[in-house]
């Protein structure tokens, strides 16, 4: 099975932010029955200023928004996967 998950975040504000630090932990990582073939994020407001492992082995971006009003988070990715196969019980009573 191949998949195609289109994600699009907006953040709006009545003021400008003067300044602000997001973390994202939006990535999709590889795990049995999962393989990610491509992944992208484009960001509209923000600038990215590092990107680490958590903890829990999550992929974490630092955003920088300063001085805006927006913030536009576009993600695209493509994986395949198989469903694991379960095996049918019968159960007689």
């Amino acid at each position: 099975m191949r998949l195609k998950i289109s994600h699009k975040t907006i953040y709006t504000y009545d003021k400008p932010v003067h300044y602000a630090l997001l973390q994202l932990r939006l990535t999709p990582r590889n795990a049995v029955g999962q393989r990610v073939i491509s992944w992208e994020s484009h960001l509209t407001g923000g600038d990215r200023q590092v990107t680490f492992d958590d903890q829990f082995r999550n992929r974490v971006d630092l955003i920088m928004m300063q001085d805006t009003d927006r913030l536009e988070i576009s993600l695209t990715a493509f994986a395949a996967g198989a469903l694991p196969s379960v095996p049918i019980v019968e159960i007689r009573l």
